[in-house]
């Protein structure tokens, strides 16, 4: 994987490549261990001071000569060479900002030698936005990336003030206040960036420098009609639901209160208590070890999801306890640090733990991962504040289990105590910018097993998708998921695998006690044939142990397991294997393997295919995985499922009737799309019309 990485980035940059640009280190902080204060992570503020300072003292070898750009090679965009460079300046700076209010100085010591890194970037301030400088960043057009970097410029200076913009001379300020201000007027896409403008006029209002009015108000104004409820905004005009809400949309609102300061204006108190509705669900994404669920794009922007639970500290919680706050954003940083986000040139690794070029999208480059600059607004906080005094509390997970529902994003949570893991179900995101199937388009999204990343030799992966083929070749996953219900433990969507309408599968998905139901109905004009995966099961090295069983596959490494068993349509299973060579890319590990289930080649028209998955991080055996369901009944778009609990669950899919059904000894009435029936007689059930019961 490694050298696959380095011949594609020395075509890519037609010029040498350091290998320790992608060789990632394992950082160990010399900070004291406090686990009276931080029982699960042991982190105090110190780590994060010193965190900051490795990370920000590797940046610091990437400065140009003028100082105006942070170039970290890793991936070239499309883009004016320029922009590149100060996407490096600008987000490293917003984790510079926060720690120049350390005591202990700006000095760092990239490569052994001190430096004094407040005054690289003042240097680059100077320069960057001096159009007679050679270092001169560009003025900014329509459609700019120019405008978002401003938008973190804009920040640090209201946030290290006197050490980023008071030293500067008048005619200095003035250069600057005119770069920040050639955003106004300019078009920006109709999405998250909207907010890059208000960001920029609202701190030179507070800086007392010319801005505009106008371009605050239309900004908000544009975020309000993105907002549908729950703390959730969809990402423009698409129905894009995923970390973007966090790192950007709850980020830079929650922002925009601190710096226009008049906290009791209705406006501000809107967005704060939308915030505080988002971190309600949104501390459910996390897991025991650390990690947030993987999903959608940016996936390299790591701990900038930890955005509004920072900026929700400083804002006093807004419901977020802080001792939860800071275990779970300790744990996250410690998550990405010992996975290898480092590399041993000092810079940030592109990928998610360790480096993974495939992972990457088109408009990111080197100096993309900075954006985790987001995190580090918690050094703004003083050590007394009750994010870092508080003790450690446990995260939702380590609670207890739980299922949960955020329905105005068609996601679907479930969290499991035992072993810390969280799994995400998708049932109506999806994304224009970087439409890649398997970041949007599986079904499930597991914070321990990740998945695999499409690269040109393997197309769709099949881990935790259904793939559909007109030739038994070619296959094709799941784009769009158009939505149709998302409640707890239950959801629904339907997709078009060829982008037409001759062949339509709608799915089901059910959690129950952690394993997935799998229920589709594919309607066909024209034969076609089926691939279905469980997890895909990352390893580092010596193959994991493939079993098959009558009707089921597993592999397992140590307490690891993925395991899948067709229960209704499927005629045969798929062993997991290895991928061959560079066809495998995988999130978390150099290798996976996938068990899968499948259907041949056939003229099948309309038919039912149901399969049981697991993810397993405890010891389970496949046979115990297997005996989780007893009898399955079906007919072309119902199932009826007996659980060796006694339980029985009762679902429809496709065109959903009024329809009276048996179930477990208890009459269920009414357009039922899923029911459970517990070995009591309780019910739990879901309606067409979206009601519970």
């Amino acid at each position: 994987m490694l050298a696959r990485i380095k011949r594609r980035l020395k075509k890519q940059f037609r010029r040498p490549l350091d290998p320790d640009l992608l060789t990632p280190v394992r950082a160990k902080l010399t900070s004291p261990l406090d686990h009276d204060l931080s029982p699960h992570t042991g982190w105090t503020r110190q780590h994060w001071d010193e965190l900051a300072g490795i990370i920000l003292a590797g940046a610091a070898g990437f400065f140009s000569p003028g100082r105006a750009y942070v170039k970290v090679p890793g991936h070239d965009t499309l883009r004016d060479p320029r922009i590149d460079g100060l996407e490096g300046f600008a987000r490293s700076l917003t984790i510079a900002a926060p720690w120049f209010h350390r005591e202990g100085g700006t000095h760092v010591s990239p490569e052994g030698e001190s430096v004094d890194l407040l005054e690289f970037y003042r240097t680059g301030l100077r320069n960057g936005t001096n159009p007679q400088h050679p270092e001169f960043w560009g003025s900014a057009g329509d459609f700019d990336q120019r405008i978002l970097e401003a938008a973190d410029i804009a920040w640090s200076l209201f946030v290290a003030r006197k050490h980023l913009w008071d030293p500067l001379s008048n005619d200095e300020k003035e250069s600057l206040t005119a770069w920040l201000t050639g955003a106004n007027g300019k078009s920006v896409k109709i999405n998250n960036w909207v907010l890059a403008k208000v960001m920029i006029n609202v701190v030179l209002r507070a800086l007392d420098q010319p801005h505009s009015e106008e371009e605050i108000g239309d900004g908000l104004a544009l975020v309000d009609e993105f907002y549908v409820g729950d703390g959730w905004y969809q990402d423009g005009l698409t129905e894009g639901y995923d970390y973007y809400n966090a790192w950007m949309f709850h980020d830079y609102l929650l922002k925009f209160t601190l710096i226009d300061g008049a906290l009791g204006s209705k406006r501000n108190a809107y967005i704060r208590k939308r915030s505080a509705r988002f971190l309600e669900d949104y501390r459910h994404f996390f897991a025991a070890n650390g990690s947030q669920v993987s999903f959608g794009r940016s996936q390299t922007y790591r701990s900038a999801a930890l955005g509004p639970v920072v900026m929700g500290a400083m804002a006093g919680g807004l419901g977020l306890e802080p001792g939860l706050a800071r275990r779970l954003a300790s744990g996250n940083l410690k998550f990405f640090l010992d996975g290898g986000m480092l590399a041993k040139r000092g810079n940030l690794t592109l990928g998610f733990t360790r480096p993974l070029l495939p992972l990457i999208e088109g408009y990111s480059c080197g100096g993309s991962p900075y954006l985790l600059g987001r995190a580090f607004s918690a050094l703004l906080m003083p050590a007394e504040h009750p994010f870092w005094s508080a003790t450690e509390e446990p995260l939702p997970v380590e609670r207890g289990d739980y299922s949960l529902a955020v329905s105005v994003a068609g996601l679907i949570l479930d969290g499991e105590k035992q072993g810390g893991h969280v799994q995400l179900v998708n049932h109506k995101s999806t994304s224009l910018v970087d439409g890649r199937q398997e970041k949007y388009g599986q079904f499930t999204y597991s914070s321990h097993f990740g998945y695999r990343v499409a690269t040109e030799q393997s197309g769709h992966p099949p881990d935790s998708s259904l793939l559909v083929s007109r030739d038994g070749k070619s296959y094709s996953g799941r784009d769009k998921p158009f939505h149709l219900q998302a409640s707890p433990g239950f959801g629904s969507s339907f997709f078009l695998p060829f982008g037409g309408d001759k062949t339509v599968v709608f799915t089901n998905t059910i959690f129950c006690d952690h394993f997935q139901l799998r229920i589709h109905q594919i309607v066909s004009t024209a034969p076609f044939s089926v691939i279905e995966g469980g997890y895909a099961l990352g390893y580092d090295q010596g193959a994991p142990s493939a079993q098959s069983g009558p009707d089921w596959e597993f592999v397992g490494d140590g307490k690891r397991g993925s395991f899948i068993r067709r229960l209704v349509g499927f005629d045969h299973g798929r062993p997991a294997s290895v991928p061959d060579g560079d066809g495998d890319a995988h999130l978390l590990a150099p290798h996976s393997a996938t068990p899968g289930v499948g259907l041949r080649l056939g003229n099948h028209r309309q038919i039912l295919l149901v399969s049981l998955v697991r993810g397993c991080l405890n010891g389970e055996t496949p046979e115990d995985l297997a005996s989780f369901v007893g009898k399955v009944e079906s007919g072309h778009n119902w199932m009826t499922v007996t659980l060796a609990n006694g339980d029985a669950l009762f679902t429809q899919i496709g065109t959903v009737s009024e329809r009276e059904v048996a179930v477990n000894g208890v009459r269920l009435s009414g357009r039922t799309v899923y029911a459970r029936v517990f070995a009591d007689g309780t019910i739990a059930a879901h309606y067409l019309d979206h009601s519970v019961s």
